[in-house]
């Protein structure tokens, strides 16, 4: 059945090249490329984001703090100008 469409094969032939397609020997897997880390796992990602946390906290601090009446002293003293 197999030599039919294959003029001059032999039973030899199909036996050998079935071995050297089938039964190859194993070869060395193809090394891999490391694979890069998520950047949330890296060390300036959480710098940044201590920063941005840390300026918006000292301005949350600010703007808290400050009150919404002028707490100084007049920017223009009227009082001198009777």
């Amino acid at each position: 059945v197999l030599q039919q469409g294959y003029p001059g094969a032999t039973p030899f032939a199909f036996r050998f090249i079935s071995r050297q397609i089938f039964q190859q020997q194993p070869t060395q897997p193809r090394p891999r490329r490391p694979v890069a880390r998520p950047f949330y796992k890296r060390w300036w990602f959480w710098t940044i984001v201590g920063a941005v946390v840390a300026g918006g906290a000292v301005t949350a601090g600010v703007i808290a703090g400050q009150s919404g009446s002028a707490s100084g002293p007049p920017i223009y003293d009227w009082s001198s100008f009777r």
